[in-house]
């Protein structure tokens, strides 16, 4: 499925749509010689705990234990997927942007905006859809699975007379057919927050550029009642919001802009706070934040050290761990590392893949994620 306004525009706007379909991004750019992982003395690195990542050098996962040993490998290459598609070359179909494991050990993942597949834990392929999927996905307990897509449109009353890609949350069901359908930029402009994206109105193309789809548990609703049971936060890049969507009322219905620039992954805590990572394109040194979200006060920031600074232009995300600490995907580096409170470096990775033409660059790793042995003890031979 190739959505779009195609029939009535002149050339130009139809190469435009083309460019704005083959929107993705490069498996790798950083030069690095350095691989492999190094653990700290007083981390413990036989114990529960795994990592699981997708590598920009090929459609591919990995399962590895803390010391880096590969546990389990997944592999579909689009070509496998959607065999007679013309998207083959697309920058989207050469890795998987995200990937979400499954407790069967399948994985949900996504071809930048192209579509999303699942392919079961020996790397069969069980569905696919062309849905333009992008950035990120979730998985409800009923098997649904909440997904970003977009459509290339020119009707839009927010952006009068501009091709722009309209984001939209797909609630596909168990077997990929979709539900539902909501516009992002719908929501946003029923909203209290329609102000948000005015200085955009003048802006055509990716305007929005969501990346996080996060499904509230509704635990903290008591303190946070925008953030319900149900309800998705997510990430407008485009814009520098992070939101939280209310899919029965289609509205956004919480909404905070700035200071991040081009932030990714922000993921609500039990304390009731906010964990982002803050790209801060264009500086050299991105910081991942933590903040109050009902004072905007930031709370715990890292931003690496003067000797060790850290930076990913794209991508990159941060995830609190039961140990206290916070994992720190570096995505254009191909690093992943472990921080305690105090901003110490107690684990790290660096991906042994390398992506480029001459494998002169070190594979981006979109996210890392830590994960509970446990939790895939019903599959995994120990």
């Amino acid at each position: 499925m190739r959505p779009g306004p195609d029939r009535g525009l002149d050339a130009e706007e139809k190469a435009t749509i083309e460019r704005l379909r083959s929107i993705g991004y490069v498996g790798g750019s950083v030069a690095q010689s350095r691989h492999g992982v190094t653990v700290g003395a007083d981390l413990d690195a036989g114990g529960n705990e795994l990592n699981f990542y997708t590598s920009g050098h090929a459609a591919e996962a990995f399962l590895m234990d803390m010391r880096g040993e590969v546990l389990h490998r997944w592999s579909r290459p689009f070509a496998d997927v959607w065999p007679d598609s013309p998207d083959a070359d697309k920058l989207g179909a050469t890795w998987w942007r995200r990937a979400r494991l499954l407790d069967d050990g399948d994985l949900l993942v996504v071809f930048e905006g192209l579509g999303v597949a699942r392919i079961d834990r020996d790397s069969k392929l069980v569905w696919a859809v062309a849905n333009s999927a992008h950035h990120d996905l979730a998985v409800l307990e009923n098997g649904d699975v909440y997904v970003l897509t977009r459509a290339v449109r020119k009707d839009l009353p927010s952006f009068p007379g501009a091709l722009v890609l309209e984001d939209a949350l797909s609630i596909l069901g168990p077997n990929g057919e979709e539900k539902r359908r909501i516009s992002l930029v719908g929501a946003l402009a029923r909203s209290p927050f329609v102000s948000f994206m005015e200085d955009r109105k003048k802006r055509a193309g990716d305007v929005f550029h969501t990346n996080t789809v996060h499904v509230l548990d509704g635990s903290l609703a008591d303190r946070l009642p925008a953030f319900c049971r149900g309800c998705v936060l997510t990430s407008m890049n485009g814009l520098g919001v992070i939101a939280v969507l209310d899919p029965d009322r289609e509205e956004i219905t919480w909404a905070r802009k700035g200071p991040p620039t081009g932030q990714h992954d922000p993921r609500l805590l039990a304390n009731g706070h906010l964990l982002y990572f803050d790209n801060r394109e264009g500086s050299g040194a991105s910081v991942v934040r933590e903040i109050d979200p009902r004072t905007d006060d930031e709370v715990w920031t890292y931003a690496g050290t003067p000797g060790a600074p850290f930076y990913s232009r794209f991508c990159g995300a941060a995830q609190h761990l039961e140990n206290g600490h916070t994992l720190i995907t570096e995505s254009d580096a191909g690093r992943a590392f472990e921080v305690d409170a105090s901003g110490r470096t107690v684990w790290e990775f660096y991906n042994p893949h390398r992506a480029g033409n001459d494998g002169e660059y070190i594979a981006t790793i979109s996210e890392m994620q830590r994960i509970s042995r446990k939790t895939v003890s019903g599959w995994l031979p120990r």
